[in-house]
Order: C-alpha cells, then sequence, then structure tokens
C-alpha cells in the first residue's frame, strides 16, 4: 500500500503553511459527517473552476467528479468516501486526514493544482 503523498514529514516542508489562506471557509456538513459544500470567496473563482475543470478530464470523462486525491497532488487515486463538493465538482481525497489537511485552506490548495494540470 502506498502512503498518502500529502503528509509530511521531518525531511518534507509543507510549503503552504507560510502563505496565508485567501479566505476563511466553512465546510457544511451532513449528519454522517461527510463534507457537502465548500464555499469559495468571488476573487480566484475563474481560474479555481479552470483548475478543476482541468483536474476532471485527467481521467477521460468531463463529469466534474476529480478522481484523484486533490490534497496529494493529484498522485494518489481519491475515494468518493471523503469527497467535498467545491464549485460545481467533486473532489475525492484518499483519506479523513487528507481531506481534513485540503479543507485547512482549499482555494490556495486548489491554485497549487495550477502545475499539475498544465
Amino acid at each position: 500500500m502506498t502512503a498518502c503523498s500529502n503528509q509530511t514529514t521531518a525531511t518534507q516542508t509543507d510549503t503552504t503553511a507560510d502563505k496565508p489562506p485567501v479566505q476563511e471557509v466553512t465546510p457544511v456538513e451532513k449528519e454522517d459527517g461527510r463534507v457537502v459544500e465548500v464555499s469559495l470567496g468571488e476573487d480566484n473563482q475563474d481560474q479555481i473552476k479552470s483548475i478543476l475543470a482541468k483536474a476532471d478530464s485527467m481521467d477521460g470523462v468531463e463529469d466534474h467528479q476529480v478522481h484523484k486525491c486533490a490534497g496529494c497532488q493529484l498522485n494518489m487515486d481519491g475515494n468518493a468516501d471523503y469527497a467535498i463538493h467545491i464549485a460545481g465538482y467533486e473532489l475525492h481525497h484518499c483519506s479523513s486526514d487528507c481531506r481534513s489537511n485540503f479543507l485547512k485552506d482549499p482555494e490556495n490548495r486548489i491554485l497549487a493544482l495550477s502545475s499539475r494540470v498544465e
């Protein structure tokens, strides 16, 4: 089994730690705890939607679902059990920890995917 590439070790650094969050977001959750929707600010919506559209098409199907783990920079397979809905897309994550880390700053984490989807 491959470990989540989003996990940091003593030799890795989290480059998003030095960046202030674009906007604080509050996820809305269903009773079972699964995140349903994350609202974004207006500033980066067009750029974020463009990145998500490219990430969506990486599997050859444009279905508004990103099946690779968005928290792992699209390096791992995601799981719908750890999905979030954001800007009209469903982003799958490989684990609840990865999803939780992603939710700390979803806008900057999506913007960081731009180099992976080009």
